[in-house]
């Protein structure tokens, strides 16, 4: 399976920088950018394995992928046509509930 492009929605993208703004400013530095890693290595693996995050229910197109060194679900949805992966949002565990 070729490795897929990765879009980022708006929303995704402004939810990152919402949290990576969270951890510089309530944590430190060195949290945040591991934030950031944590998340660039998720989509990494999405990309080159778009099929490993589980199905949602509400939405049998659309996945989620569970990151586990910070409690973050990254929902997304894949396009084999255009080979692409959209990111629809990233969001706090808690937040699902």
């Amino acid at each position: 399976m070729a490795r897929k492009t990765i879009i980022w929605s708006s929303k995704a993208s402004d939810k990152f920088d919402y949290y990576f703004r969270w951890y510089l400013e309530n944590a430190r530095l060195e949290i945040a950018n591991k934030f950031t890693a944590t998340i660039y290595n998720a989509i990494d693996t999405i990309a080159d394995n778009p099929y490993v995050g589980r199905r949602v229910e509400t939405n049998p197109n659309a996945r989620e992928y569970v990151i586990r060194k910070f409690p973050f679900l990254i929902f997304y949805t894949i396009d084999e046509k255009v080979n692409i992966v959209n990111i629809a949002t990233i969001i706090h565990a808690k937040m699902k509930r």
